[in-house]
């Protein structure tokens, strides 16, 4: 898994943040599972909400418009749909145990998606809890660009997620 690179524009749904990258991955045209995952300690990250995500680009929306991406609330729990304006996804419950999470046991966020048929099917799992989000349909040439990122600044970005992963494997 490469560093974090920061990521100067990623969209409109993401003002506000400063955002990073790990890599990209091309979306395999047949069935099969892929991820992003990574750790990070909420009380070292030095920001109040967090966008954790897979931004798609294809022929058909080469900006990056469309995806999986989520903003997340540190202080209420809340998880937000970042991309789609649908609202809340779901919550970390009780969000005031975030602070038993450290560098030993850092709180793990990732999707997991599944491409079945024609549609890119996602879970995201958060602090041990899964919550659903609305699927995409595949499109040939897809890629998905991992992005990760604070409202605390650049420097947080970059030095406060742990343990990135991409990952793929046949169904």
């Amino acid at each position: 898994m490469k560093n974090a690179s920061p990521l100067p524009n990623a969209g409109t749904h993401f003002s506000g943040f400063a955002l990073v990258s790990f890599g990209e991955l091309n979306v395999p045209g047949g069935p099969m599972e892929f991820g992003f995952q990574l750790d990070f300690v909420p009380d070292e990250i030095q920001a109040r909400q967090l966008i954790f995500g897979l931004l798609c680009h294809s022929e058909n929306s080469p900006d990056g418009e469309h995806g999986f991406a989520v903003r997340v609330d540190l202080t209420t729990g809340e998880i937000w749909d970042a991309l789609n304006d649908n609202g809340i996804v779901g919550w970390v419950e009780n969000p005031d145990k975030l602070e038993r999470f450290s560098t030993e046991e850092p709180l793990l966020m990732s999707w997991r998606v599944e491409h079945l048929g024609g549609a890119l099917i996602p879970k995201l799992h958060i602090a041990g809890e899964d919550h659903l989000y609305p699927s995409l349909r595949y499109e040939p040439g897809m890629v998905m660009t991992t992005v990760a990122g604070t409202d605390g600044g650049l420097q947080s970005a970059l030095n406060g997620f742990m343990h990135p992963a991409v990952w793929q494997e046949l169904m």
